[in-house]
């Protein structure tokens, strides 16, 4: 998992000034029957992509590391805070297999960080119950 700035999509950063994402990207693989030698006499008119190890969006969660303020009330350490309104939650599992999650500006009025690294973890399931954990630390700098 990596940090982007909302300004600068496509550039990691580790230091944290104002809006930003938080990007996973999910190892993908495609499979794909090449020798078609064994299948002499078949015809198809279509063929549908199949896509196995689906994440689950409603069991994604997300937490940090540290205590934060949000909208004047205490965020504990290592609670779930996936449910904020002002945090976009953006899967995309067609051809990126990546989960974004967006700190937008919305958010950043209402959040107090301390000045110092705070951890956040975003744990998911996928739909054949494999769990997926990921993590990154940021230096929050306000």
């Amino acid at each position: 998992m990596s940090a982007f700035s909302i300004e600068e999509r496509y550039v990691p950063i580790d230091t944290i000034s104002g809006a930003f994402i938080l990007r996973n990207e999910y190892e993908t693989r495609f499979s794909g029957l090449e020798d078609f030698s064994m299948i002499s006499s078949t015809m198809a008119t279509s063929c549908s992509e199949e896509f196995t190890n689906q994440l689950e969006t409603q069991s994604i969660k997300i937490t940090c590391d540290q205590d934060f303020i949000f909208d004047g009330n205490m965020v504990s350490a290592n609670t779930d805070f996936s449910n904020l309104e002002e945090l976009k939650i953006d899967p995309q599992q067609f051809g990126s297999n990546t989960l974004a999650l967006h700190f937008q500006q919305s958010f950043m009025a209402k959040v107090t960080f301390e000045n110092k690294e705070y951890t956040f973890t975003v744990t998911s399931k996928a739909d054949d119950d494999l769990d997926l954990e990921n993590q990154v630390t940021v230096l929050m700098n306000f």
